[in-house]
């Protein structure tokens, strides 16, 4: 892509007639125009807190860049996408959305928030719900659903959260993939055995690069089980200069008096998204955090005797990278712990971590 950077020439000041009519005086030039690549991702979902069955797992934040997928990653909807064209002297809104914060009491994962660079809009991951048939949220990838006797249906992607300024449900096409279905009673087992919400495990959230899996009843037993439904897979990106994983779902929670169940196996890990709590691993009734600025999805929780909290949603970030033959000045609201980087090929990069405010080019 170094070599696809587009530049305009500078337009020289003139100066008209000095005599009467409406078009006398100085004409300044407007600025000098150039392309930026960039990669804008979402904050992700939170996952839900548990009670007594698996809760779900939070969706990755959505996932949109004009930069080729770097090696090993797992390809995704709509990218790369164009480059944004700019101006300097001339100022473009960049916000960072944060990941969906974990909930005081039992219910749904928080949604996360959108990030933006100028119009490019990446949604926020939708939150995990606890079930009890209800769905999870939306959002640039959904969240899992949690699970109960009548299950639960995960979150779609690609879709604006319920509190996103562009919602609720508007679609957000190709940013990512939807949550796991959380699990469901079997008509064979009823009353369940052991006790309510046996065996009953959470959806994983949905990933910028794949689908949540849907978590399976989990019936006790004396071998070790990976019911809970793993987090979609995410992005990898090189914008920055080197290869990071981004937007992995968080994967569901495993259900209550299930005394062997292990966090399934979740694609989302790598990729920054939090596990779901289980009785065998150290987050035994707690879901961890997605990594900050992967726009990971939160781990769902579950209640085994204590308070069954939903991970957190990983923060979002913003990523930049233009020609080295202009500087970027970032406002004091921002968090930029990479600014005009020198990078191969002739360019800079600039990331924005956390915080909103305008931003401006200036021509060295």
């Amino acid at each position: 892509m170094l070599n696809s950077w587009f530049r305009k020439e500078k337009p020289i000041p003139s100066l008209t007639s000095l005599g009467g009519g409406s078009n006398n005086g100085i004409f300044i030039s407007s600025g000098v125009a150039f392309d930026t690549e960039w990669m804008v991702l979402g904050g992700g979902g939170g996952g839900a807190n548990g009670f007594g069955y698996g809760a779900g797992g939070g969706g990755a934040g959505g996932y949109r860049s004009s930069y080729p997928e770097g090696p090993g990653g797992p390809g995704g909807p709509g990218s790369p996408e164009p480059v944004h064209p700019v101006v300097t002297g001339k100022e473009y809104p960049v916000a960072v959305g944060a990941g969906g914060a974990p909930q005081p009491t039992i219910g749904y994962g928080t949604n996360g928030g959108d990030s933006n660079f100028d119009t490019i809009v990446a949604a926020g991951g939708g939150g995990g719900s606890l079930g009890q048939g209800q769905g999870a949220y939306p959002g640039g990838c959904g969240g899992g659903a949690g699970a109960n006797y009548v299950g639960s249906i995960g979150g779609e992607g690609s879709r604006y959260s319920p509190t996103s300024p562009l919602g609720p449900d508007n679609p957000a096409p190709n940013q990512g993939y939807d949550g796991g279905n959380g699990a469901w009673q079997p008509s064979t087992v009823n009353p369940p055995s052991g006790g309510y919400g046996v065996g009953m495990d959470g959806g994983g959230g949905g990933g910028g690069g794949g689908l949540g899996q849907a978590g399976i009843y989990d019936s006790p037993t004396t071998q070790p089980t990976q019911g809970a439904g793993g987090g979609g897979v995410g992005r990898t990106s090189t914008i920055t200069g080197t290869s990071v994983n981004y937007a992995g779902g968080g994967s569901g929670g495993v259900a209550a008096n299930v005394p062997l169940g292990k966090s399934a196996p979740s694609a989302g890990l790598p990729y920054g998204g939090g596990r779901g709590a289980s009785p065998t691993e150290s987050n035994n009734d707690h879901g961890t955090d997605g990594t900050a600025n992967t726009g990971g999805g939160g781990g769902g929780g579950a209640n085994f005797g204590t308070d069954g909290t939903g991970g957190a949603g990983g923060s979002g970030i913003v990523v930049l990278r233009y020609p080295n033959a202009f500087t970027l000045t970032a406002a004091p609201t921002h968090t930029t712990p990479q600014i005009n980087s020198a990078q191969p090929g002739s360019t800079r990069v600039t990331t924005f971590t956390a915080g909103s405010g305008n931003i401006s080019w200036a021509e060295d």
